[in-house]
């Protein structure tokens, strides 16, 4: 790991990693739900403009969507293998990108044996706070949390017009080993 920042981990549940840039990282709480909803809806509503197929416009102006989205995120806090990263800049409660994550565990087709992996779900980064390192310190504090969980890959999915993502996931050592093909037919 780079100099760049300093990790505490007391246990599974609790993980901070400041940066001596200027933002933290840290595990998220209820309290932190307005903030990641706003991103949320950020990269949903950015897929929706790419995929209307697959994705619906999120308007959190609409009260009923934005209940929906807390109470979205109000039950994934209660689901005890789901994790949520999220990044704030220092002297503020602003969250500038946030990652959520499930610990999963799958059967080996060749061993039979269970292996536990970390499925990254969501990883988002502020349009305005992107390229200052802030995904690649999320990313790097999934990977600790993840092996101190006893997993043994950290795995995600990028939609393929998503170039710029692409990248920055391959510059981090991540390798494609499956492709999802779609034929629309309605």
């Amino acid at each position: 790991m780079e100099p760049s920042s300093v990790d505490r981990i007391n246990n599974t549940n609790s993980f901070q990693k400041v940066s001596l840039k200027n933002f933290i990282i840290q595990m998220a709480t209820k309290d932190d739900i307005e903030g990641i909803i706003k991103l949320h809806s950020y990269l949903i509503n950015m897929h929706a403009d790419v995929l209307p197929n697959l994705f619906r416009k999120i308007f959190l102006e609409n009260p009923r969507a934005h209940q929906a989205e807390i109470d979205l995120y109000n039950n994934l806090f209660n689901k005890p293998n789901f994790h949520i990263f999220i990044a704030k800049k220092i002297n503020s409660n602003e969250i500038i990108g946030y990652a959520d994550i499930s610990i999963r565990e799958e059967i080996n087709n060749i061993t039979g044996k269970n292996q536990k992996f970390c499925y990254i779900e969501d990883i988002c980064v502020d349009k305005d706070y992107q390229n200052q390192g802030i995904g690649k310190e999320l990313i790097e504090t999934i990977n600790i949390f993840a092996k101190n969980n006893g997993c043994i890959r950290v795995e995600l999915n990028v939609d393929e017009f998503n170039k710029n993502a692409r990248e920055f996931y391959k510059h981090l050592g991540f390798n494609p080993t499956r492709t999802v093909m779609e034929l629309n037919i309605s």
